[in-house]
């Protein structure tokens, strides 16, 4: 348990600072279980969690961490890790609130997300987000910023208000890449963005190699409960939308997904 507030430049956890592989260490990988972090954490630049800030190319499993501290950051910020590579996110809750100011620039991305900010190749299994999370720019979740190729986000649930610009979603906000399940999924929070804003997924986009794949990313068997509001064309119940370039699609691969909240465009009730 930890009641610290903790500041850094990059690389910042309420438990954890990094989590590295190390070419020469012949130990197990890691597991992380049934921690608490209560304080405050605040990376300067980037990758900030509640639990721990980055977890970098090592097998890794997280398994009933809580998190009740604001996390801030400029970029990626999470209520459990920042930034995660090869992890896996089990039962985990964030009651905190998650923060990203956000990076100027050609993308203008936050990467905010209750559990997760930014995720390649990993499980979000069981989690619960109850703390708003928000991002002055894009890219925003209430389980997970952004998820790479080769994912899985089974059985999650966001209870908190997510706000953002382009890519915000109430469970995640930006999926790239092929090969992503969101299944059993349900948000329950308001969610705010401008354009690719959705209840479950904001948006999907494609690499330039992988467009014509078999491997689908697919999103089955999930529920939004709560209210959409955006202002762009691409705002929906479930999936705002996928992107391949400058091309688009209104619909994925989305199956057997229900929606008892309300869509709003400039507030103007759209569907309910």
């Amino acid at each position: 348990v930890s009641h610290v507030e903790v500041l850094g430049g990059t690389s910042v956890g309420g438990i954890i600072g990094e989590s590295s592989w190390d070419k020469y260490s012949t130990g197990p990988d890691n597991y992380v279980k049934n921690v608490k972090s209560y304080g405050s954490v605040t990376a300067i630049k980037e990758n900030a969690g509640g639990i721990v800030g980055s977890i970098a190319n090592v097998v890794s499993k997280y398994e009933s961490c809580v998190n009740y501290g604001e996390v801030k950051a400029q970029l990626k910020t999470g209520g459990i890790a920042g930034n995660a590579s090869l992890a896996e996110f089990i039962g985990c809750v964030n009651e905190g609130k998650v923060y990203a100011s956000g990076k100027t620039g050609i993308l203008e991305e936050g990467y905010a997300g209750g559990i997760v900010g930014y995720q390649e190749k990993g499980r979000v299994v069981q989690c619960t987000n109850k703390g708003d999370v928000t991002t002055k720019y894009n890219t925003c979740g209430g389980v997970a910023g952004c998820m790479g190729k080769d994912q899985e986000m089974l059985a999650c649930l966001n209870m908190g208000k997510v706000s953002g610009g382009t890519y915000t979603g109430g469970i995640a906000g930006s999926l790239k890449g092929v090969n992503t399940l969101v299944s059993v999924c349900s948000n329950q929070g308001e969610i705010h963005g401008i354009d690719f804003v959705a209840g479950i997924v904001g948006g999907i986009t494609y690499e330039v190699e992988k467009i014509l794949s078999s491997e689908a990313t697919n999103i089955t068997d999930s529920e939004n409960a709560g209210k959409v509001y955006g202002s762009g064309d691409w705002i929906d119940t479930i999936c705002g939308g996928t992107r391949y370039g400058v091309v688009f699609w209104t619909k994925g691969t989305h199956e057997n997904n229900t929606n008892i909240g309300k869509l709003y465009r400039n507030g103007e009730l759209i569907e309910e």
